[in-house]
């Protein structure tokens, strides 16, 4: 029979008053909370649980001396339910265990490698509105971007391993989200620095690393990764084959992630468009000049904003369904990319002027100008694909697309015109080209018209 003493009840009550009366009046003296008060109160009794049937026929034996003994057991108990919780008030490491245990410091830490990008921008502000985590980011700190104040920085090159290896050495992390991986080499360098020291590792890879020419229209995680006309692309699937080589082989806690085409406030996604960025088509359209969409414009494509990305995504952190598995993520929206363009024309306020050109055409013809149109569009952005995410959306059931295109847009519009300084960056270069592109060809339909004509 487990007996219950009296003289906890009694330490217990007094305790109590004892830390209310001294709170907040000692210097460094630091009161457990409501939670460890509970704590310590529960090691007394379980302990006094386990150790009693195995004590108390030894303590009674002499019954004169059976109430010394049994004062005796049960101040070391006591003492030991107090050194095991930490209410002493004074032992730093005991009172955060406790602490920790209590949920008010129990968060998981993430380390975003880079974390200011287009779409990683918006994770990390996501991930930061939310209870529960602690956020670092490892980056050079060259790009200015306005951060939540509960984001931590570790100020390095991620290319310097020996520099990074001593700035993270004494951190562990529940999951470490990689953004700018590009090549074998850097999964590499990451494996050998988060090696034991993550539980989750979660790469960006890409959506055009699945199959080109797509045998089917409708791409699922399991459809074949393989790109012949995209290095980008390839180097993907190198580190993604990489990583889960590591999974299988040593149990590296690998997630991977292929989005796709995402853009945010203050981009607007083209198909064809300058080195310089967005905003010469955009002029284009607001000079009522004709703007070039590959292949005929019917080929759908789906466009993510990075808001809706950073649900799926900040959906698999810590998540233990994802580790060893692939997800892309993307919204549910599919458009043609005639329809794109006339949703930002309509947005700008102006008509449409489409003008199509093959995909191979412009591959060719803008490869001197140092256009990679055979990546970006024969092995990408000229296939049509719709995506299926219903195994994401197993995994993260509040995955949606909450902004859809037309609404992006506009939200991107509006920052982009209201800030010419930033945004508006000119691309005469391209925008001499399109009209030579345009140019030939018109003249090209003249000549075979006139060569009819003479036949």
């Amino acid at each position: 029979m487990v007996v219950v003493h009296l003289w906890y009840v009694i330490y217990d009550i007094l305790l109590l008053v004892y830390y209310h009366t001294r709170r907040g009046k000692s210097k460094g003296f630091q009161a457990p909370q409501t939670k460890q008060y509970t704590c310590m109160f529960f090691y007394n009794y379980v302990i006094c649980a386990f150790v009693d049937p195995l004590i108390s026929p030894f303590i009674v034996i002499n019954e004169t001396g059976s109430w010394k003994c049994t004062l005796i057991y049960d101040i070391v108990i006591i003492y030991a339910g107090i050194h095991l919780t930490g209410c002493n008030g004074r032992d730093k490491r005991r009172h955060e265990i406790v602490y920790k245990f209590s949920g008010k410091e129990n968060k998981m830490k993430a380390l975003f490698i880079g974390g200011t990008g287009q779409i990683s921008t918006a994770v990390v502000k996501r991930l930061a509105a939310r209870p529960g985590w602690e956020i670092w980011l490892l980056n050079r700190g060259n790009r200015q971007v306005d951060l939540p104040e509960n984001v931590h920085r570790i100020i390095a090159d991620i290319n310097d391993e020996e520099d990074v290896a001593e700035k993270i050495k004494d951190m562990i992390f529940d999951t470490v989200c990689e953004f700018i991986g590009f090549t074998v080499k850097d999964v590499e360098r990451d494996y050998r620095l988060f090696k034991g020291k993550t539980r989750q590792y979660i790469f960006t890879s890409s959506a055009s690393a699945y199959h080109k020419p797509a045998a089917s229209y409708v791409v699922t995680e399991g459809t074949t990764l393989a790109n012949p006309h995209w290095q980008y692309s390839r180097d993907k699937i190198a580190c993604e084959e990489f990583l889960m080589n590591k999974y299988r082989e040593e149990g590296f806690p690998v997630t991977i992630v292929r989005p796709s085409h995402t853009y945010d406030e203050k981009h607007i996604p083209l198909g064809v468009h300058g080195n310089k960025g967005f905003w010469q088509v955009i002029k284009r359209m607001t000079d009522g000049k004709p703007v070039i969409i590959q292949g005929d414009g019917s080929s759908l494509w789906t466009m993510t904003f990075n808001t809706d990305f950073a649900i799926g995504y900040t959906g698999l952190m810590g998540n233990r369904h994802a580790i060893g598995e692939a997800f892309q993520i993307t919204g549910d929206e599919t458009l043609t990319w005639n329809q794109i363009y006339a949703t930002i024309a309509d947005a700008l306020g102006v008509e449409l002027k489409a003008y199509h050109v093959s995909s191979d055409f412009l591959a060719a013809a803008g490869k001197p100008y140092g256009y990679d149109y055979e990546g970006g569009l024969t092995g990408d952005k000229s296939v049509s694909v719709v995506f299926d995410n219903s195994k994401l959306k197993k995994a993260v059931p509040d995955m949606r697309t909450n902004v859809r295109f037309d609404q992006g847009v506009r939200i991107a519009l509006n920052y982009i015109l209201s800030h010419p300084k930033e945004c508006w960056i000119e691309d005469p270069v391209f925008d001499r080209w399109c009209d030579k592109v345009i140019e030939v060809l018109e003249d090209a339909k003249k000549r075979i018209c006139l060569q009819k004509t003479d036949d």
